[in-house]
């Protein structure tokens, strides 16, 4: 059995059959690296341990460590991490801007495209409407 904060496997088990059965003492020893704590924990469960009760469990005890976590976090370090991420916001939208620059140049306007023209494909008709309301220095001259 191979145990970590990622998987939980013993060779030849087959998730969704295999991990709601218990797994009895003996088979657990089989493993000889199980440290003092799982060993201890094993001997408690005399009458085996099952094993989907206890990766529930333990995803729950997770979750709530992550949720802790996180706010643990924010409040030491949530002004640094909003400022942070402010500075990653403005870093993508400068580099998505200059994609589309590049994707508009080399392709729209090389083969004189009218991306108005395709906009029905992608948007449904009240946000072709929002699009055409929009100031633009390159408006369509038709629909």
């Amino acid at each position: 059995m191979y145990i970590c904060d990622r998987n939980c496997l013993y060779r030849g088990w087959r998730i969704g059959q295999d991990l709601k059965k218990m797994e009895d003492n003996e088979t657990l020893s089989k493993f000889n690296d199980w440290s003092s704590i799982a060993k201890t924990y094993i001997s408690r469960h005399r009458e085996g341990i099952n094993v989907e009760e206890l990766l529930e469990e333990y995803s729950k005890d997770v979750t709530n460590f992550h949720s802790w976590l996180f706010v643990a976090v924010f409040d030491k370090y949530g002004q640094d991490i909003a400022e942070y991420l402010n500075y990653m916001r403005l870093i993508k939208g400068f580099s998505s801007e200059s994609n589309w620059k590049i994707l508009i140049n080399q392709v729209v306007k090389q083969k004189q495209l009218n991306p108005y023209l395709y906009l029905n494909q992608y948007l449904q008709d009240d946000q072709i409407e929002y699009v055409f309301f929009i100031p633009s220095s390159f408006k369509a001259t038709d629909r």
